[in-house]
């Protein structure tokens, strides 16, 4: 594919936006396998990577993506980004609100943007 990019943007920008993207869409397309309307928890933290993989897959895909973020501004963000449902980490009743989600419809996968498997164990 090819994307069109501002001659206003710096080059280093704009890889860096692009290798969060096709790091996102390999990632999703190898480990997920997400067909349309599959809903997938997908841990944003900071952004980069997790927020490619909300773009993706909520818009390429078209699944149902529950985002979880590190604050309400970047729930926000993700909310923006296509995800269905955002969380921020500072919801005191964030394992439960996601643990309702699961109950109510299968979560597919958790992509993890950052290393480690925190919302897995939750499903689990």
């Amino acid at each position: 594919d090819i994307w069109k990019v501002q001659s206003s943007s710096q080059l280093l920008d704009s890889v860096c936006i692009l290798e969060n993207y096709m790091t996102a869409l390999i990632g999703l397309d190898r480990n997920a396998n997400l067909e349309e309307n599959e809903m997938v928890l997908i841990n944003v933290g900071l952004g980069g990577v997790a927020l490619a993989a909300v773009d993706i897959a909520a818009n390429v895909f078209r699944a149902q993506v529950i985002g979880v973020s590190a604050s309400e501004e970047k729930a926000t963000h993700v909310r923006e980004k296509g995800a269905f449902a955002s969380l921020a980490f500072n919801d005191k009743k964030l394992v439960k609100k996601i643990e309702e989600f699961a109950a109510e419809r299968d979560i597919k996968d958790v992509f993890e943007g950052s290393e480690g498997l925190k919302f897995k164990k939750i499903l689990d």
